[in-house]
């Protein structure tokens, strides 16, 4: 099984989304005047409601695409962050053995059985 961690976001296709339901609430028209009883006022209101969710579908996919934009640019952030602290060596030293020992403790005896056989 290949892993990929790349997630690609089709910025084009939520744009699309935004724009589709901007256009299926300027396509929605009052039907109230086609009737002649107290019902045009609930047709109306219907109306009003409907066009009004399909304002906040938009409204919620921006949001969505906002959102998903700074959680990408914040792992990406982090991932070079972590790349170059161990490139530099200050982490870790071939799979986990410390290169910089900072701790004033020596390693026990599970740590030393852990560390191992590693290169």
């Amino acid at each position: 099984m290949v892993m990929d961690s790349t997630v690609e976001i089709d910025v084009a296709h939520i744009h699309g989304i935004q724009v589709a339901a901007k256009e299926l609430g300027d396509q929605i028209t009052d039907g109230a005047s086609a009737v002649s009883d107290d019902s045009g006022d609930l047709i109306s209101s219907g109306t009003n409601e409907i066009k009004s969710i399909v304002g906040n579908v938009a409204t919620v996919v921006s949001k969505l695409n906002n959102y998903l934009d700074h959680v990408a640019t914040s792992f990406y952030k982090a991932d070079i962050s972590i790349a170059s602290s161990i490139s530099k060596g200050g982490v870790v030293e071939s799979y986990g053995k410390p290169k910089n020992n900072t701790t004033d403790t020596s390693p026990t005896d599970g740590e030393k059985a852990a560390a191992d056989g590693l290169p």
